[in-house]
C-alpha cells in the first residue's frame, strides 16, 4: 500500500470509522459543532461589518466575528436540541 493510503486508514481507525456505518458518531458531533461555530462567526462578522462603518474594514469584522462567534457558539451550544432539525439530530446521534 502507498503511504497516503496507510495514512487515511490510520486516520479512519483513530476516528473510529467503520466501513459499514460511515462517519463515526464523534466525527458527526464535530461536524455539527464546526458548522455551529461557523454560523456564529458569520452572523457576528456580518453584524459587525454592517454596523461598524467604513473606517473599520473587513479584517476588523472577521477578527471580531472569530472572537465573539467562538464564545457565542459555546454559550448557545446547549440549544442544539431546540434549534437543529430532527433529521440532523438523528444523524448526529446515530
Amino acid at each position: 500500500m502507498s503511504p497516503a493510503a496507510d495514512a487515511i486508514i490510520g486516520i479512519a481507525a483513530f476516528a473510529g470509522l467503520d466501513r459499514k456505518r460511515g462517519i463515526a458518531p464523534m466525527g458527526r458531533i464535530a461536524i455539527v459543532a464546526g458548522c455551529w461555530y461557523l454560523l456564529w462567526i458569520a452572523v457576528v462578522a456580518t453584524y459587525t461589518g454592517l454596523t461598524s462603518g467604513p473606517s473599520r474594514g473587513l479584517a476588523h469584522a472577521l477578527y471580531f466575528g472569530l472572537l465573539h462567534g467562538a464564545w457565542l457558539a459555546l454559550l448557545t451550544s446547549f440549544a442544539w436540541p431546540w434549534v437543529l432539525p430532527d433529521r440532523v439530530d438523528r444523524w448526529m446521534d446515530d
